[in-house]
């Protein structure tokens, strides 16, 4: 009987132990998400809209033509004295490269002249610059590893 009893405690014990363990690695789990809060300075005009592409994989980011069908997350904002704002929400904690562009007929597309220069101002994280393209992922990738994380562009042309 006092082993069955002895048994039953430890039991009891483990399943607390088990739940205790749980409990923690939910709540680090969860606190694994943060934002990256994007202002855009630069643009050439409030017509329009800014599209923002947030990238987490280099070859995805190279794919991508200026339309984000390959970015992890997209958005759009309205531009205001030629500026916008973004926050990408509920980011898992890692790498990531952010596009964006000035869309001044909605169109979704980065507008482009007949060589396929861009017609409107676009930008990209840490302000990286490329040579007769976008800049590489490991130029203008950042790591979000807080809760928050600030990224000021300025839109080029």
């Amino acid at each position: 009987m006092k082993a069955l009893q002895k048994l039953s405690i430890f039991s009891f014990s483990l399943v607390f132990a088990a739940i205790a363990i749980f409990t923690v690695i939910s709540a680090k789990s969860e606190g694994q998400n943060g934002s990256v809060i994007v202002h855009v300075s630069g643009f050439g005009s409030d017509r329009g809209v800014a599209r923002f592409m947030l990238f987490n994989d280099e070859s995805e980011y190279l794919k991508d033509k200026f339309n984000g069908l390959t970015a992890f997350k997209i958005g759009t904002a309205s531009i205001k004295n030629t500026e916008a704002n973004y926050v990408f929400r509920d980011i898992p904690y890692g790498e990531y490269a952010i596009k964006l562009f000035h869309d001044p007929d909605k169109t979704g597309l980065l507008p482009r002249n007949r060589l396929g220069g861009a017609k409107s101002e676009y930008g990209f994280s840490n302000n990286a610059k490329g040579r007769f393209g976008p800049p590489s992922f490991e130029n203008a990738k950042f790591t979000l590893q807080n809760s928050e994380i600030y990224m000021n562009i300025d839109a080029i042309k």
